[in-house]
């Protein structure tokens, strides 16, 4: 089969991939020799182009997920090379667009993978991570064991004390109701007599 018989017979199946590869025409596109595996100009700009869309998914969603447990986990630090990657991150989407539009797939490419790293070195810092396994509701399994043993014996003995308090000032009262009543029964003797 010849190079012309070949073109002819997979013209359709070239079309419907620049259709998908988003390349409008057929001009450039040129049909090799059987012998020749080298890879397309067309072809690379394809692979880049949705090597770029999915590197841009993967950071959207890596830093979609920090924001979902920066806000479930509220006492959580974030440290200032963490706001870095983020930071860094968001600016290569928004260069790795422009390179886009423009045409320059490689350097979008090389600004994409830039992206998902920036994104995932923030996501995993080991400063998340260690306060990301102590939670805020296990803090009350690790400290009760620790200060029940100290607070029980404080609590009973303030209890004592309150007590004790108590029991002095219902003394002190009731003694001084029983001199009242003594004077008030001195008086009403004197003046009945």
């Amino acid at each position: 089969m010849t190079v012309e018989e070949c073109s002819r017979e997979l013209r359709p199946i070239i079309e419907s991939n620049c259709i998908l590869l988003q390349k409008p025409s057929l001009q450039d596109v040129l049909i090799a020799e059987p012998h020749s595996t080298g890879i397309s100009d067309w072809e690379l700009d394809g692979l880049l182009l949705r090597r770029c869309m999915e590197n841009i998914a993967t950071t959207t969603a890596t830093l979609t997920s920090l924001i979902q447990l920066l806000e479930e986990v509220k006492n959580m630090v974030i440290a200032d090379q963490i706001q870095t990657q983020v930071v860094k991150a968001t600016d290569s989407i928004a260069e790795c667009h422009r390179h886009m539009k423009s045409g320059r797939l490689l350097d979008a490419f090389l600004l994409s993978k830039q992206a998902i790293e920036s994104s995932e070195t923030a996501f995993f810092d080991p400063s998340m991570l260690a306060l990301l396994y102590f939670p805020e509701d296990q803090k009350f399994a690790i400290y009760v064991p620790l200060f029940v043993p100290v607070s029980l014996p404080l609590l009973l003995s303030t209890g004592a004390a309150l007590k004790h308090l108590f029991k002095g000032k219902d003394k002190s009262a009731k003694q001084q109701t029983d001199e009242t009543d003594s004077i008030m029964d001195k008086t009403s003797t004197e003046t009945s007599s």
